[in-house]
């Protein structure tokens, strides 16, 4: 995170805004991120897609996993004779639930070619670029789905944002509660003040994260 707020600060200096410039525009129902790169033009389209598709996903990734820990030491104060390999792959279940639903729904945030030539238009527009600037249009649409084979923006943004966060964050509370509770018969029962200290430790750390 240093290494590109150093990075994002040298190309502000240099003005060199053509590398990293991208564009959030919500206009007439429809939803396009705009993406200006000196490899435009140089790189297929299909490939920029895959690296949309992948940074979304990176994205959603940030929430999908916060309640794994959590899981993990419920489980190792309410199940300490569990396997390792079972409370790993339970722990990681919803991850899992809710990463295939990001895999399916970030292809949505690439438009047909009717839709992209409407998001096109739009961004032109609206900015006043030149005809000549290239650039590669991502998003969604709510009012114009005819143009984007019945997707709506709405299904893309469920899959990729709502249904991971809300779901996450609503586990990790859960879990937050659930080891509170546990962490107070814990310390009594425990023989190590020490390996207390460190489950103690271990909750605040996870309650600072969320």
């Amino acid at each position: 995170g240093c290494l590109l707020n150093i990075v994002l600060f040298y190309l502000l200096t240099k003005s060199r805004l053509d590398w990293l410039f991208r564009i959030h525009l919500f206009l007439d129902c429809h939803f396009i991120f705009v993406i200006f790169n000196p490899l435009i033009g140089q790189i297929s389209k299909e490939i920029f897609d895959l690296l949309t598709m992948l940074a979304s996903a990176l994205c959603s990734s940030l929430f999908i996993f916060i309640p794994t820990l959590a899981g993990m030491q419920l489980m190792a104060l309410t199940k300490p004779h569990w396997e390792p390999k079972k409370k790993f792959a339970i722990a990681f279940i919803h991850p899992i639930i809710c990463t295939i639903v990001v895999v399916l729904s970030v292809p949505l945030l690439v438009p047909t070619s009717a839709l992209d030539q409407e998001m096109e238009r739009t961004a032109r527009v609206k900015f006043d670029f030149a005809d000549d600037l290239l650039f590669y249009r991502y998003g969604g649409t709510m009012s114009r789905t005819d143009l984007n084979e019945g997707r709506h923006f709405l299904v893309a943004l469920s899959g990729i944002i709502i249904f991971p966060y809300t779901t996450s964050h609503a586990e990790m509370v859960v879990l937050m509660i659930l080891i509170f509770k546990h962490l107070r018969s814990f310390r009594s029962e425990i023989v190590s003040e020490k390996t207390a200290k460190l489950q103690n430790d271990f909750f605040i750390m996870q309650l600072m994260q969320v």
